[in-house]
């Protein structure tokens, strides 16, 4: 349900002092995963319930501050398998490209002094992590949210339209309207967008989990926001370290589920562009020998599940349904073979 409750909030550090109290709202988050037993939650900061703003740094990694809202996520689709998959993927890339991404911090969490499992703290893909991360007008934004349709999170989709419709009306192959492209498209942050998107085989996109932003300025220019990957690195038959996540992302003929006709139209338009298709490609190939070099990957893999490992038994405790697909340890084995694998496939698809 859409319904939204007051809540008092503390948060404890993991020597357990109080990190902060506040009052706030919450209510259920989530599309599909609002199906299972453990849910997502998103809180809220309001003014009528005291607190205009959290006044914390949530994110250690993160400059800041303050925050309108945030979530505290059950995993989602990775609910049934390792409980970090979607967080390791942005752990992955943060500082290495410029990409909008979420940042990720995992939690456990008690309801009325009930244990309630581990959730992962991630900022809110809205018209507010627009503000916190860019400082642009939270009021003065267009945001579309790609979800099986076009939808309109904030503001219109007259300038996301009028950009779809030039792309498919023009060849780009052509300077000048390359260039028209550039001047209202970060072309840089959408290719490392892609990259990341490709690299990690997300099988539940790009018709789905895909929303883009610009500032409605004369020189606004759109950016991808980067969330949702549960599918990729094996969490799904789509995103197997051997998907053609390439071919999938410029498919002419995909089903209405998961990369339409529609959803791949302006990729495959911009490759049409040497420019742009061998920047795309020379940088995809510096991230498979950086970013995704097999033995970082590994080592953040590591990381992340010690973080967790400890906390795994007692919440499996409390959710039987929640990694449930296997053991844990094989669970993320699935992901260190992905990334052993991944670069040698993905290599040969774009050969």
């Amino acid at each position: 349900q859409e319904w939204e409750r007051p809540v008092s909030l503390e948060f404890f550090e993991s020597d357990n002092s109080l990190a902060f109290k506040v009052d706030a709202g919450i209510k259920i988050n989530g599309g599909c995963s609002r199906l299972y037993d453990q849910k997502s939650l998103a809180i809220f900061m309001k003014g009528e319930y005291g607190f205009g703003k959290l006044k914390y740094q949530l994110f250690p990694d993160k400059q800041i501050y303050e925050f309108n809202n945030f979530i505290l996520r059950s995993s989602a689709q990775d609910w049934w398998r390792t409980m970090f998959r979607d967080g390791m993927i942005h752990t992955l890339i943060k500082s290495q490209m410029d990409i909008d991404y979420q940042e990720y911090r995992p939690s456990i969490v008690f309801l009325n002094g009930q244990y309630w499992g581990i959730h992962n703290i991630r900022e809110k893909m809205n018209e507010h992590y627009l503000e916190e991360n860019h400082g642009v007008d939270p009021e003065n934004v267009d945001l579309i949210e790609i979800s099986k349709s076009v939808n309109v999170n904030k503001g219109d989709k007259i300038a996301y339209e009028s950009l779809i419709e030039f792309a498919s009306q023009n060849d780009l192959s052509l300077d000048v309207n390359y260039n028209y492209i550039k001047s209202i498209v970060d072309v840089d942050e959408y290719i490392n967008y892609l990259i990341t998107e490709i690299y990690s085989a997300n099988g539940d996109w790009p018709g789905a989990n895909s929303k883009l932003w610009r500032p409605k300025t004369p020189n606004g220019k759109w950016r991808w926001m980067l969330y949702d990957l549960d599918f990729g690195f094996g969490g799904n038959a789509n995103g197997q370290y051997f998907s053609n996540t390439l071919e999938h992302a410029t498919a002419t003929d995909g089903p209405a589920w998961p990369n339409p006709p529609w959803s791949t139209l302006l990729l495959r338009k911009m490759l049409e562009n040497d420019d742009f298709k061998n920047e795309f490609i020379q940088r995809f190939a510096i991230h498979m020998n950086t970013t995704y070099k097999t033995e970082r990957v590994l080592r953040i893999i590591d990381s992340l599940q010690a973080n967790i490992a400890a906390e795994i038994p007692r919440h499996k405790s409390r959710w039987a349904k929640s990694v449930s697909y296997g053991d844990w340890d094989d669970l993320v084995e699935i992901m260190r073979v992905f990334a052993r694998e991944r670069p040698r496939a993905v290599s040969q698809h774009f050969i």
